[in-house]
């Protein structure tokens, strides 16, 4: 189920995201990971009163790809279009960073950004 919310402040953004990772966490008691497709950094996340994700999800960042809307009348379809697009691969993009963190032999979330870099730099250094 797709639900949208609407905000001006960040706060109450925080407080609904916040709401809706505790009910996810009481219905479903497997393992999870929080996939972050933001400018801003999982730690500010935590710090703006989201314990949730810093206390309980393990945080796996996607690298923001740059929006530039061609049209300042409809930034906003743009902006919807380019957001299902990231949503629709993210199980592949999850997938691969699984992979690559299996293949490079670290936590799937201490890739970093560019997963592949991180992963040659890591069995360059372990084979030194």
């Amino acid at each position: 189920m797709l639900e949208s919310f609407f905000s001006t402040e960040h706060k109450d953004t925080f407080k609904a995201i916040e709401k809706k990772l505790q009910e996810y966490r009481q219905k479903h008691k497997g393992a999870a990971v929080l996939v972050l497709y933001s400018p801003l950094d999982a730690e500010r996340y935590g710090c703006n009163g989201m314990p949730t994700l810093s206390n309980e999800f393990p945080v796996i960042r996607r690298k923001m790809l740059d929006f530039t809307p061609r049209s300042a009348l409809e930034w906003q379809k743009e902006a919807a279009k380019h957001i299902s697009e990231r949503i629709i691969e993210s199980a592949s993009w999850l997938r691969q960073q699984i992979d690559m963190a299996r293949y490079s032999h670290v936590p799937v979330g201490n890739l970093g950004e560019d997963p592949a870099i991180n992963a040659m730099d890591l069995l360059y250094s372990k084979s030194l």
